[in-house]
């Protein structure tokens, strides 16, 4: 949890403080968070008593137990004009409510902290004639605690949380005890995993039936996605139908270079092949940022040497070196060019394959930049490949790219292209577009990504760019951070096949998202079984080596770096499909993109086809499917008689935990396929079927 940290309040002699935000539209912040299920909402005509706030924002990278209130407004009687933060005084801006909606987004900018980064302190004025009980209704993304006249009236801080996502103005409702004259109320809201909002308004006398009416229509969208998901699971393949080239998602791996062990490399490249893009942290040394004299290990680039060997292209973010002390002035920008030229040019002789460069990585997140302070970094990189491309004319030039958000819709995005279109330096150059994507915990539904490649192509045209610049989705997921839940061994085989149906509607929109990620400190992401080493060691700033998964792993791993998980297992399923991809549907699948799946390839007379049930966590009401699987316009060589292999991945096939960390091959027979062919896919099943000449 996020915290002020110390506060105090310092009232002053009341003032009008500048206007510096201003909002009555809702923003949602990483995923389009309103609206997220396709629900429908319930209308109504509510009375906002509160239009003016004054807002106090703090955006901080420290975590605290989410059950401590970030900022105890007790004691404060009225309406400050100043609060020291962590020992900082801080001036207040305004927000204006002028619905039930108050989005608190235009606090953070133009930094636009979001995933838990935010807290803000809102104080507000409401007269009344006479003592009488204010009936509030409410709801915040994520936390809020509500104050009146220095007093703490009601909070939701304990349980942690809002309770219901999406969050609607009828999720709680309490009391505002008002005294006659003047009264202050105070807010604190602490942002959630995807937004940073305020709902409220007087409560309706039918406050608790208007909440039931949105739990009656959440329940009837459940019912109908779940109705979706019924009936006979039919795969449809047309083997004349070419689509073109299948784009081969498995061959675009993001890793950091400490993950480089060459048990690893050697099994993904034995077991997946040659890769066409590694995105890799590490392979720009941020001590040479600092200090161009400076000594590299020679162990670290033996390893960016081991991964260049591997692939045909790299992409690499910039690290974040040197950045605090060009912002403190303690580093001058010609300073920083001269080391960000030294450490590039060092890369590019150790693997001259590495030209594509991110500015940063996620750099909203942890020691946040806003975007005029991200964008003269990426003024700072352009600069300094300019020079690296011109004194070497005649060698393929480095590319530059971003802004890498954590996630898409990011305002990140629209801003670095509208710097970059008014930016009038000749050196400049925006070569790719780069962001990440995730699939929350309430948001696990991977359709939701439909469309974003035209939303980035639309942003583009509006500012006169190249529409159809490379876009990398240089890290993807289900799980972000440490999320998933307590079935560990089930949340491995969700990661393989929710993965690939993250994946399936990038590649639709011909985009090419890369697998992340070999190792990590939440291992329901990894695609090697983690070593034991890396069970006891391996953290980041949301998973220790004290997360419960890892003593549930422990009996599985020993000392090989190169096995392979259940996502691993499904990286090499793909590497056996063909490279002409073949018109193909399934179903059922429901609008959130839960269901039945299929890839299929061709070459020449044979057939590869990769087909899946994803349903997410859904582990308590599991849905498996029987599925018929029929072909059309057949090779010659394959009617009548051919020979079929099966391969499978679901909870006892294929996965580590259970079965070792070998591909399962369940079938290896011959077959005539006059006669559709039958396979019980599981929750979350993955299955390969080829089929060649007898």
């Amino acid at each position: 949890m996020l915290a002020f940290g110390r506060v105090e309040a310092h009232v002053t002699r009341r003032q009008t403080p500048k206007m510096t935000a201003h909002s009555t539209t809702p923003m949602c912040i990483g995923h389009r968070a309103t609206g997220l299920l396709g629900i429908p909402t319930v209308s109504t005509d509510l009375v906002v008593p509160f239009s003016t706030w004054q807002t106090f924002h703090h955006a901080t990278k420290n975590r605290r137990d989410p059950d401590i209130i970030a900022v105890d407004l007790t004691g404060i009687t009225e309406m400050p004009n100043e609060l020291a933060v962590d020992g900082v005084a801080q001036r207040p801006a305004q927000l204006h409510q002028t619905s039930e909606h108050l989005d608190l987004y235009p606090l953070t900018v133009p930094c636009g902290h979001i995933f838990r980064m935010n807290a803000a302190a809102l104080f507000t004025e409401v007269e009344s004639d006479e003592a009488r009980d204010l009936k509030i209704c409410a709801g915040g993304d994520w936390h809020m605690a509500w104050y009146c006249n220095g007093k703490l009236i009601y909070h939701t801080f304990t349980p942690a949380g809002n309770g219901r996502n999406p969050v609607t103005v009828f999720d709680h409702d309490f009391i505002l005890p008002l005294k006659p004259g003047k009264n202050l109320i105070g807010v604190v809201v602490v942002s959630g995993g995807r937004g940073f909002y305020l709902k409220c308004a007087e409560a309706p006398a039918d406050v608790a039936a208007k909440r039931q009416a949105i739990a009656d229509a959440e329940q009837a969208h459940a019912v109908k996605m779940r109705e979706q998901l019924q009936g006979e699971a039919k795969i449809s393949i047309d083997c004349g139908k070419s689509l073109g080239e299948y784009l081969r998602a498995e061959q675009f791996q993001s890793i950091s270079l400490n993950m480089a062990e060459p048990a690893s490399i050697d099994a993904l490249k034995r077991d997946v092949g040659h890769a066409k893009f590694y995105r890799a942290f590490g392979c720009v040394h941020g001590d040479l940022i600092l200090d161009p004299s400076a000594s590299i290990p020679e162990h670290r680039d033996e390893q960016l040497r081991a991964i260049s060997a591997v692939t045909d292209e790299m992409m690499t973010p910039i690290p974040m070196a040197g950045v605090n002390e060009v912002l403190a002035g303690t580093m001058p920008d010609e300073a920083y060019v001269d080391g960000l030229t030294t450490a590039l040019t060092h890369m590019r002789n150790q693997a001259p394959n590495c030209r594509w460069i991110e500015v940063f990585n996620e750099s909203e997140c942890g020691d946040a930049l806003d975007t005029a302070q991200h964008y003269r970094f990426y003024q700072l990189t352009y600069q300094a490949i300019d020079r690296i491309n011109s004194a070497c004319p005649d060698d393929p030039p480095l590319l530059l790219g971003g802004p890498t958000p954590c996630s898409f819709n990011h305002p990140r995005i629209k801003m670095l292209l509208k710097l970059y279109a008014e930016d009038t330096d000749p050196r400049k150059r925006l070569d790719f577009i780069a962001y990440h994507q995730y699939l929350f915990s309430m948001e696990h539904n991977p359709a939701i990504v439909t469309g974003e490649c035209e939303q980035v192509r639309a942003w583009l045209r509006e500012h006169g760019l190249d529409e159809n610049l490379p876009i990398h989705i240089s890290e993807s997921g289900i799980f972000p951070t440490r999320n998933g839940s307590e079935q560990y061994s089930k949340d491995l085989v969700c990661q393989a096949a929710g993965v690939l149906s993250l994946h399936f509607h990038y590649v639709q929109q011909g985009i090419l998202p890369y697998q992340w990620t070999w190792f990590h400190a939440n291992p329901r992401k990894n695609m090697f079984v983690p070593t034991v080493y890396r069970l006891d060691h391996q953290e980041d700033g949301s998973s220790k080596p004290s997360d419960p998964i890892r003593d549930f792993l422990r009996p599985h791993c020993n000392d090989d770096a190169g096995r392979f998980t259940p996502f691993g297992n499904a990286n090499r399923l793909q590497a056996k499909l063909y490279d002409q991809r073949v018109q193909a549907s399934a179903s059922p699948r429901n609008d959130e993109g839960l269901g039945m799946y299929v890839l299929a390839t061709r070459e020449d007379d044979r057939i590869a086809a990769l087909v899946w049930n994803y349903q997410y966590i859904r582990y308590d009401d599991p849905q498996p499917y029987e599925a018929t699987i029929t072909f059309d316009n057949l090779p010659a060589a394959l009617r009548g008689n051919c020979r079929m292999k099966r391969w499978l991945i679901d909870e006892q096939h294929s996965h580590y935990c259970v079965d070792g960390d070998a591909l399962s091959q369940v079938a290896d027979e011959t077959i005539d396929l006059a006669q559709p062919i039958t396979v019980a896919l599981q929750h979350n099943a993955v299955t390969l079927i080829t089929l060649e000449p007898a």
